[in-house]
C-alpha cells in the first residue's frame, strides 16, 4: 500500500532587536490577515520608520479526506518591517522556511505605482482621498489623508502625499485600518539589522530549502511510500 504525503508549508516573518532609533509619532492600526485579527503599530519620524503586528498563530497538522499532511509554520513573535527612509531600504527579519531560523531580508523600497481616484471619505475625523495599487500579487485600494504630513502607511506601503489610514486588497483578505493617531509621541526601539540576504534571493533559498527537506524525509521513510512538498504562498501577503 502506497502512503502519500502532502506537506503544505506557509511563511510567516518575525524580528530581532538592537541599534536605538527615536520616534515621535505613533499610528495605532487593526490589522486583518485571512482570519486572523493584529494589532499593530507605526511608528516614524523623517528619516525611519517601524511597523510592527503581533501573531498569537501556532504551528499546526492537519490530515485531510485523501489523508495527506499540511503543515502550517509560523511563530508567535512581532513582526516588523524596518523603512530607512533616508536610504530608500527595507529590512524585514523574517522566516525564511522555518519558523525555528530568521534571516534579515533587505530590499530597495518598493515602487507602488499608485493611481489616484477622484474619491474622498472621513477616517477618524480626517479627510481621506482614495488610490489603488497591484503590489506582489494583490490588487489594494488604500485612503490616505493630505492633512497628515507623511507619505508612510501600514506594513510596508508608502509613497502617497499623506498618510494612509485605511488600505484593504480585493478579495478582503488583507485589511489595515487605523485606531488611534497619538502625535506627539515619544518612544524609542532599539533594532539592527545585519547579514541582510537580498529579497531576489528569498525564493531560490525556499526551494533550495523545500528540497532538503523532501530528502530527509524520503531518508525515514519505507519504500513505497511518496512525498510531495507544496509551498502555498497564496496565503502570504506578497504572493509574488
Amino acid at each position: 500500500m502506497r502512503a502519500k504525503y502532502l506537506i503544505l508549508i506557509l511563511f510567516y516573518s518575525t524580528i530581532l532587536l538592537s541599534q536605538k532609533l527615536e520616534f515621535n509619532n505613533k499610528i495605532e492600526y487593526e490589522m486583518n490577515f485571512m482570519i486572523n485579527n493584529y494589532n499593530a503599530v507605526l511608528l516614524y519620524n523623517t528619516e525611519k520608520s517601524i511597523f510592527t503586528y503581533y501573531d498569537l498563530a501556532k504551528n499546526k497538522e492537519e490530515t485531510d479526506e485523501d489523508g495527506n499532511i499540511n503543515l502550517t509554520i509560523t511563530d508567535t513573535i512581532p513582526h516588523i518591517i524596518y523603512n530607512n527612509i533616508v536610504e530608500k531600504k527595507l529590512y524585514n527579519y523574517t522566516s525564511i522556511f522555518s519558523s525555528n531560523k530568521h534571516e534579515w531580508v533587505e530590499e530597495s523600497t518598493p515602487n507602488f505605482n499608485w493611481i489616484k481616484i477622484n474619491e474622498t471619505k472621513t477616517i477618524n475625523n480626517l479627510s481621506c482621498k482614495k488610490a489603488t495599487c497591484n503590489f506582489r500579487g494583490r490588487n489594494y485600494t488604500a485612503w490616505y489623508s493630505p492633512e497628515m504630513p507623511t507619505d508612510l502607511g501600514p506594513w510596508k506601503f508608502q509613497g502617497l502625499p499623506g498618510l494612509i489610514l485605511e488600505l484593504y486588497d480585493s478579495e478582503h483578505e488583507v485589511h489595515f485600518i487605523v485606531k488611534k493617531i497619538s502625535i506627539p509621541f515619544n518612544s524609542s526601539i532599539a533594532i539592527n539589522p545585519i547579514n541582510t540576504i537580498p529579497f531576489d534571493k528569498v525564493k531560490q533559498i525556499q526551494k533550495e530549502k523545500t528540497d532538503e527537506l523532501i530528502k530527509k524525509i524520503e531518508s525515514k521513510q519505507e519504500r513505497g511510500f511518496s512525498i510531495k512538498v507544496k509551498v502555498d504562498n497564496r496565503q502570504q501577503i506578497e504572493r509574488e
